[in-house]
């Protein structure tokens, strides 16, 4: 927990949501969809709606990735990535 300061006890409902931060791997956070799945012209993509956990967080994390390359590029220069991401990275800009 270092690297978000001190840690106290109780603040979070469950201690191992910190492990989905954003912030501990230097890139931005996926975006956050609610209900209806139709609200104001956002459409929740079908993996969201899917239940396939393995697919959600594939989504998920090409989503963060392409956000962070999007906005904050230089957060990605000093990051060391995983086989996967490299692969999500690829399947994002062979899309385009």
């Amino acid at each position: 927990m270092s690297s978000l300061g001190i840690f106290i006890p109780g603040i979070l409902g469950n201690s191992l949501s910190i492990i989905d931060e954003s912030h501990l791997d230097d890139t931005l956070d996926y975006p956050h969809y609610t209900r209806p799945e139709n609200s104001d012209g956002s459409v929740v993509p079908n993996v969201l709606l899917s239940g396939d956990h393995r697919k959600i967080s594939s989504f998920r994390r090409q989503e963060a990735l392409q956000r962070t390359f999007q906005r904050r590029p230089e957060l990605l220069t000093r990051k060391v990535f995983t086989e996967q991401d490299r692969k999500l990275l690829q399947e994002n800009f062979a899309k385009k």
